[in-house]
């Protein structure tokens, strides 16, 4: 079996990357739950006179603001706890002795990690695009959801990959 030669900095940079882009959007999501969740892929639905804006409006009586801030950042400690614990792993890996039992476990451990952080990819993928069928949206926020899906499975082709340098690499 032949081995990839990567540069040593490849695989723990890209894997503190999406440590710290998972640690920062999961943040955002407690600063302002919708402008953290459009980016993810989900866009709420325009205001109208007759309907406040959902669920942004101060308004509103209605339960639905608090619930759908709470769903949003149920998503972002989600997002928070695999960020650190990519951080966490990935610096454990690096400040053990090169060569070391330690080292190597570690190393297979984020890997594991990063192959399970896939699936998740993949599902967010698969969650966004059945949004944008499901949902009444305009076709220029169509196109955009379409796009974020796409997004979601080529990051987590990337994740994949890593996952899996990391485990046989």
């Amino acid at each position: 079996m032949q081995t990839i030669h990567l540069p040593p900095i490849l695989l723990p940079t890209l894997t503190s990357l999406l440590g710290l882009t998972g640690l920062a959007g999961g943040l955002y999501t407690f600063i302002s739950p919708l402008d953290a969740i459009r980016p993810f892929g989900l866009i709420p639905p325009p205001q109208t006179p007759s309907q406040p804006s959902f669920p942004e409006s101060k308004n509103t009586t209605s339960s639905a603001q608090p619930f759908h801030h709470a769903l949003i950042q149920a998503y972002g400690i989600r997002n928070i706890g695999t960020g650190l614990s990519t951080l966490c792993l990935t610096w454990f890996w690096k400040i053990q002795l090169a060569g070391s039992v330690a080292e190597r476990v570690t190393r297979k451990c984020l890997g594991i990690c990063m192959v399970m952080g896939a699936v998740v990819g993949v599902g967010d993928a698969w969650v966004v695009l059945r949004f944008g069928v499901d949902a009444n949206l305009k076709d220029g926020d169509r196109q955009e959801v379409r796009g974020t899906s796409r997004g979601h499975a080529i990051v987590s082709g990337v994740i994949l990959g890593s996952g899996m340098l990391l485990l046989f690499g």
